[in-house]
């Protein structure tokens, strides 16, 4: 992510905020910057405080950013009692450590995806949100993104007919990421996306995945989903493919659909209402309308409200995490 040579009049634009609701990012790596760029343009919440481990990382958070207070260790911000929430975007694996840290010092908790590397300990967190009576969210961020929610509304007013399948395909091309299978990485939404469509969790999946570049670590995955109902999901996953493809495609009896989620266009095709149509022949393709969004400033957004509120049921809430997860690692059981 380039510096920034922000000028002292943006920086203060960024500081000046009327809420009184303090929130702190945990890990400030590529996507850590993304939350703290967010966060420190909001209205409706206060960036008090970043932490990383390198301080690389914290100088671009202050100097770009105008973050007043950086540190090494987020315990020194657990600690303060002046934060009443903490956005969490360090590796995978530590999500599970400083989440529940953070929900033991009486911190609201917005946790990036994978909630955790297994159920247990998913469950584990979900519980003790309950028990401090704390806000627990996941960052499903495609949940708010508006091409997804109008694949939602579509479904919702009928337009598909009973779902046949739903195709989702995340690929691009990325290096190795270090400890980390492109299943944990990508995967969450390959489960989560569909949910959030027609609101349902697959019983059984089955999985293939391999590692091309390195001994270990699958880098492409590809799994097959079964809902029990007569719907199956098919899930394409990848970081060995040229081209960055974030594509969701819903095929039902009476249309079909495919939106691209980078661009935020959906376009759809109906199957021709005729008798005669034995073949199941489709009607010509037409662009649904979409009003482009900023996902990540809605999710956030939604977050601090959901903490003002005290909202037990967050639209990414931490039970939705939870069976994302499930769904995530049981396949690979299968």
């Amino acid at each position: 992510m380039p510096l920034r040579n922000s000028g002292q009049g943006e920086l203060g634009a960024r500081r000046e905020c009327m809420s009184d609701f303090n929130i702190a990012v945990i890990g400030a790596g590529y996507w850590g910057r993304k939350h703290v760029d967010e966060l420190s343009r909001s209205k409706s919440a206060r960036l008090v405080a970043v932490s990383d481990l390198l301080e690389a990382n914290r100088r671009i958070c202050s100097e770009n950013f105008g973050v007043g207070r950086t540190v090494e260790d987020y315990r020194e911000i657990l600690e303060d009692g002046k934060v009443d929430a903490v956005s969490i975007c360090t590796n995978n694996e530590l999500h599970y450590q400083v989440a529940k840290e953070a929900l033991l010092a009486g911190k609201h908790v917005l946790v990036e995806k994978p909630l955790t590397m297994d159920a247990a300990t998913s469950s584990e967190l979900v519980g003790l949100a309950k028990k401090k009576g704390r806000v627990l969210c996941v960052g499903h961020l495609f949940r708010f993104n508006n091409s997804v929610r109008k694949l939602r509304q579509m479904h919702q007013d009928g337009f598909f007919g009973r779902l046949f399948f739903i195709k989702v395909q995340w690929t691009n091309h990325n290096g190795p990421v270090a400890g980390r299978t492109v299943l944990a990485d990508l995967g969450p939404h390959a489960f989560d996306i569909p949910h959030f469509i027609c609101g349902m969790w697959p019983e059984k999946s089955s999985y293939f995945g391999s590692q091309f570049r390195r001994g270990e670590l699958e880098e492409t995955a590809f799994i097959e989903s079964d809902y029990g109902n007569g719907m199956f999901l098919y899930s394409e996953l990848s970081w060995l493919l040229p081209e960055k493809k974030r594509e969701i495609f819903v095929v039902g009896e009476r249309a079909c659909a495919r939106a691209d989620v980078i661009s935020q266009k959906v376009v759809a095709q109906e199957v021709m209402n005729d008798e005669a149509n034995r073949e199941g022949k489709l009607k010509g393709i037409f662009e649904v309308p979409v009003a482009q969004n900023n996902a990540l400033s809605e999710e956030l957004e939604s977050f601090v409200s959901d903490c003002k509120a005290g909202n037990p049921s967050p639209i990414n809430s931490g039970e939705i995490g939870l069976a994302a997860v499930q769904s995530l690692f049981s396949c690979r059981k299968a």
